[in-house]
């Protein structure tokens, strides 16, 4: 019968303890084997579902709660070269793309096109909403306030708009500063991004906030918040609609 399956695998989370066959197979330390092993258990998963013949009849999601840091305060054999988030600006605890834009990988045979991309801006939140739009349940209007339906995107599908206006975000503290995403515009309330990771040490930095353009600037490196005041002001004063009202997902 129908089945659903959460696997949080301890993966790359610290302190990393990967298998010892995996000893020594790349150049990234302790935390490349065990991405390493990570990768063979998704294998080993995917494999069993065409094994048992139920590749075309689930709906598989490949995805991480935040962005990588490379050393995050245990005892990990780490190579500091490695930019566990390519080239997007800063990590795990940040409001930058390094922080919370994650990989978010989908398989379903016949369902979603092999090779397909979709540059659509969703949030895990958005899996609440979308998972009821796929098995047909109504969610209540007090149950999932910041969770829109992204099943168009995810299947591909024609759609005139895209299910998530904004997206707001904090870094590692839950009081803020936080950031506020619409469309390509993002605005952060601190330069430094919340209390963030680096690699060599934890910071508080200096409260100032700043404006990106991702469509021309995916990296943050150009704060235009000098430059363009009154888009600055606009999305501050949208965040602060948004956290008023509680809620982003319509009654």
């Amino acid at each position: 019968g129908p089945f659903f399956l959460y696997l949080a695998t301890h993966g790359i989370h610290a302190p990393q303890a990967p298998h010892s066959r995996f000893k020594g197979k790349n150049k990234a330390g302790t935390r490349g084997e065990a991405l390493a092993e990570l990768d063979d258990t998704v294998g080993q998963v995917l494999a069993t579902l065409d094994r048992l013949g139920l590749a075309e009849k689930t709906l598989v999601i490949f995805t991480s709660d935040n962005g990588g840091v490379v050393e995050d305060g245990y005892e990990s054999v780490v190579n500091r070269e490695h930019r566990c988030n390519g080239a997007l600006h800063g990590f795990k605890g940040t409001q930058f793309e390094g922080g919370h834009r994650v990989p978010f990988i989908a398989r379903w045979p016949g369902h979603i096109p092999a090779g397909s991309e979709d540059h659509e801006l969703i949030a895990l939140t958005d899996m609440c909403a979308t998972f009821a739009a796929l098995t047909g349940v109504a969610l209540p209007a007090d149950a999932a306030l910041d969770s829109m339906n992204a099943l168009p995107a995810l299947l591909g599908q024609p759609h005139a708009q895209p299910a998530r206006g904004t997206f707001i975000s904090h870094g590692a503290g839950m009081r803020g500063p936080f950031g506020i995403r619409q469309g390509a515009w993002k605005l952060v309330q601190s330069a430094g991004g919340g209390i963030g990771f680096t690699p060599s040490a934890r910071e508080r930095p200096a409260r100032a906030p700043v404006l990106f353009n991702l469509a021309d600037d995916p990296a943050e490196a150009k704060n235009l918040a000098a430059k363009l005041p009154e888009k600055a002001a606009e999305l501050t004063k949208l965040l602060a609609k948004e956290r008023e009202q509680g809620r982003t997902r319509s009654p």
